[in-house]
């Protein structure tokens, strides 16, 4: 659904999309108005897509870090198993 917008002159416009908008800059305010909505657009949306792309790395950088704690949990044991038979088996050197 659309935005309705009284204009100061008193027109009635309605904007359904950012392209709507920037018509009506262009048209009331003039090019150079429109392009650099434009641009904050263009700007807004590499910024989202930069905080995008860094929330998937920090979800994948706790991941790796959920992993990393799994595989120093698995050495240690292993490490305690290997240290009790040294101990039950001292003939065995390594």
């Amino acid at each position: 659904m659309g935005q309705v917008m009284k204009l100061a002159n008193g027109s009635v416009e309605t904007i359904l999309n950012e392209k709507d908008f920037e018509d009506i800059l262009d048209k009331y305010l003039g090019t150079e108005a429109a392009d650099y909505f434009h641009s904050l657009f263009k700007d807004y949306d590499e910024v989202k897509a930069l905080q995008e792309k860094v929330e998937e790395l920090e979800s994948k950088v706790e991941d790796l870090e959920y992993d990393l704690d799994n595989q120093k949990d698995k050495y240690k044991e292993l490490e305690e198993e290997y240290e009790e038979y040294r101990i039950e088996n001292p003939r065995h050197r390594f």
